[in-house]
């Protein structure tokens, strides 16, 4: 399944294992994602990490299943700068 947040974020799927419920992911820090430091915006960053959480879990589901995150707490330990991420 797609969904317009991938292209939003500029996700590229690196890698996944589904028996391991792990996923890797590329995502694009472009100008848009800017804030007035001139880094990633933090909730651009924590929408990055809700988005490769979910694939995680949702390559081990069927075409029927969905998944939703219900609660997400972020802790963010360094700034992350515009291009890959």
């Amino acid at each position: 399944r797609s969904a317009g947040i991938n292209r939003t974020l500029g996700a590229e799927s690196l890698s996944g294992d589904p028996d391991a419920g792990t996923m890797r992911v590329r995502y694009r820090g472009t100008a848009a994602f800017e804030n007035g430091s001139g880094l990633i915006q933090g909730g651009i960053l924590a929408a990055m990490l809700d988005n490769v959480m979910s694939r995680a879990v949702a390559q081990r589901l069927s075409d029927e299943q969905v998944i939703q995150t219900l609660e997400m707490k972020t802790t963010f330990v360094a700034p992350a700068p515009l291009g890959p991420v």
